[in-house]
């Protein structure tokens, strides 16, 4: 089945609503995601998902780490992407999913900052 990225991107948006139940910010999330992922395919001269190959992915990972995206956005991207490529494989659009085993940015995990006594003292005041 041949077809353009768009047309699968509405269909996993069809896709989120009808069987995963997913909520709007969910959808705008994975949406968003993945029509700045079919802009990079676009200026590749890539119009047809299923011709996507893992060396796409990560060339498309790199820009947004060269780019400075925050390593959790570079995160949920690479989730959307697999999330859309796990759809069209469940749609016999492609097999394998090429956003898999990517190497990922580590996301700094903060440590929460302890309150002293005397600001626990001041904020029950």
């Amino acid at each position: 089945m041949e077809g353009h990225t768009e047309e699968y991107i509405k269909g996993f948006l069809q896709y989120l609503t009808d069987a995963k139940g997913a909520s709007e910010n969910t959808k705008a999330s994975y949406i968003h995601d993945l029509n700045l992922f079919n802009k990079f395919l676009v200026e590749k001269g890539i119009s047809d998902a299923a011709v996507i190959r893992k060396d796409d992915v990560k060339e498309y990972i790199g820009e947004l780490q060269a780019q400075g995206r925050a390593p959790a956005t570079v995160l949920r991207n690479a989730a959307s992407l697999r999330a859309f490529f796990s759809y069209l494989n469940k749609a016999h659009v492609m097999d394998g999913n090429p956003a898999e085993g990517l190497e990922m940015p580590k996301v700094e995990k903060k440590i929460p900052q302890i309150l002293s006594v005397k600001e626990v003292e001041l904020l029950l005041e």
